[in-house]
């Protein structure tokens, strides 16, 4: 028999979220490491294994909801491994409500510091399996799980594997590396000195896990629950869990992961489970540039901003890139002009082959050409016997124009006794490529007693 109890979480009250299911008899033997260890600091954790579930203490407290764990039971808090297939959940906690199936067999073994366990689902998914290693080594505070999924070949359904553990920290905090690698919850402890509790998911092994931490009914099945982060029932459904976390005040917290959609073949997949206690807040491990956003305007500019600067564009006119070092604004066939740090502003205007008009009298032919900033104005006439070329000088309206801002004139003084020299020094702009000479203006003040 299913007992079944309410969740309240604020003014929400979840019923229907199963407590204990059936009790299979061919699950096999209770298995435990560190038999001795999990009652102090420093024994570190002592952790068992039945029907596909953990339960760890560590200083003598439980830290997943599986109080009352044996062989043969399986509890439906707690954590369990679900395979999704297309629409056939295997599920323990789901079987309860109709909504998946339970395992078939699970089976388990145990050498050493390793526990060893075959998951088989029912007839109707003949070919597929998970096969479990836990492995823990004293005094850690974390152990270490992987799962290696069977898929059979040419299945085409999507296929994805949930781990789903309820945490036993009261009023937990989300977390979440950047990178995706490590996630979890964690509570206050004390504030004299401020210690925290921490119960974290890290990717060791294969692939990186989809996660979500938030109220323990979130990630089964589709409930009416304000705080569940992107939503719930993914594990009913068979989709990716979000990447999200929320804080649960108050209320079971689930500690989910999964990987997915897996490929026909083989794949093996890590994660470790830890639970510290520790003097700093969980903070995220790595930091990753900031994201390519976009913005356009309604018939108006578009901004784009990369690390390190921002283009602009703004339709039919100009683009602003600005970036550390300087700013240059392009204008569609015209100029660009680039200002840097100091004072130096370069303009270049793109040059076109010069127009050229062409008369042609009887006896006479004028050819015209336009300025560029190479081709200064010419007018050639050529008449029986003589040919007259005529060149006006213009300035140029097109290349590049280097303006350089002169540095502040400088002033020294000297004195010597009653005597007081200054000397001014401005510097002269002269063409480019040549030196840049100063002149000096001596200046001789003499005080006379």
């Amino acid at each position: 028999m299913v007992a079944f109890g309410a969740l309240v979480l604020g003014s929400t009250v979840l019923v229907g979220v199963p407590t204990v299911s059936a009790a299979p008899t061919e699950d096999g033997l209770l298995r435990t490491l560190n038999t001795g260890g999990g009652t102090t600091a420093e024994d570190g954790l002592q952790v068992s294994y039945a029907s596909g579930q953990l339960e760890v203490s560590a200083a003598g407290a439980p830290q997943l909801a599986t109080t009352g764990l044996a062989a043969g039971s399986r509890l439906a808090t707690g954590n369990h491994f679900a395979l999704a297939v297309g629409s056939t959940i295997v599920s323990d906690v789901l079987a309860e409500t109709g909504a998946g199936v339970p395992w078939d067999r699970i089976s388990a073994s145990q050498s050493y510091g390793t526990i060893f366990s075959t998951l088989t689902p029912p007839e109707s998914l003949a070919g597929f399996s998970v096969a479990v290693t836990v492995s823990y080594t004293r005094p850690g505070n974390f152990l270490d799980i992987q799962a290696r999924v069977t898929v059979p070949e040419g299945t085409t359904a999507p296929v994805r594997l949930f781990w789903i553990g309820e945490s036993t920290l009261p009023t937990a905090q989300g977390y979440a590396a950047p990178d995706g690698k490590t996630a979890g919850a964690f509570t206050v402890l004390g504030t004299t000195p401020a210690t925290y509790q921490v119960h974290g998911m890290e990717v060791i092994l294969g692939e990186g896990f989809q996660y979500l931490v938030g109220p323990a009914a979130c990630p089964y099945a589709a409930v009416a629950i304000e705080t569940c982060p992107g939503g719930s029932g993914f594990v009913a459904t068979n989709v990716d869990l979000p990447n999200l976390v929320s804080d649960v005040p108050g209320a079971p917290v689930a500690l989910a992961l999964e990987y997915g959609p897996l490929a026909p073949g083989r794949t093996t997949v890590g994660f470790r489970l830890a639970f510290r206690t520790q003097a700093e807040t969980p903070l995220p491990t790595t930091t990753l540039p900031p994201p390519v956003t976009t913005t356009t305007l309604p018939g108006g500019p578009t901004t784009t901003t990369l690390p390190g600067g921002t283009t602009t564009t703004v339709p039919g006119g100009s683009t602003t890139t600005s970036a550390p070092g300087g700013t240059t604004t392009t204008l569609p066939g015209t100029t660009t002009t680039t200002t840097a740090p100091g004072g130096t502003t370069t303009t270049t205007t793109p040059c076109t082959p010069p127009p050229t008009t062409t008369t042609t009298r009887p006896g006479a032919t004028t050819t015209t050409t336009r300025p560029t900033t190479t081709t200064r104005p010419t007018t050639t006439t050529t008449r029986a016997g003589a040919t007259t070329t005529t060149t006006r000088p213009l300035p140029p309206v097109c290349g590049t124009t280097t303006t350089t801002r002169p540095a502040p004139a400088t002033t020294t003084s000297t004195t010597r006794g009653t005597t007081t020299t200054t000397m001014t020094t401005t510097p002269v702009s002269l063409p480019p490529l040549l030196p840049a000479p100063t002149t000096p203006v001596r200046t001789t003040t003499t005080l006379r007693p």
